[in-house]
């Protein structure tokens, strides 16, 4: 686990060095994006590290997909 930490450390902290000269060029707007981006990185990253079992985008997708995914199902059913 430390390993994961110490490597996810290292690549945030050179994208963000990297970008940070490019950032400062850029509309607010992009940058704003940018974070977000980011921060949906950090989040995921964070729960694949110490194993946290967070709300992901596979939740996410069945939060939304399974009711209207069950009604089609219903539909289609030959009784």
């Amino acid at each position: 686990m430390a390993t994961k930490v110490i490597m996810l450390a290292i690549l945030f902290l050179s994208l963000m060095i990297n970008d940070y000269s490019k950032l400062k060029k850029k509309k607010r707007k992009i940058i704003i994006i940018y974070l977000a981006i980011v921060a949906i990185t950090i989040y995921l990253s964070a729960d694949f590290i110490f194993i946290l079992n967070m709300y992901d985008l596979t939740d996410l997708l069945h939060d939304i997909l399974f009711q209207p995914a069950n009604q089609i199902v219903d539909w289609m059913v030959i009784e």
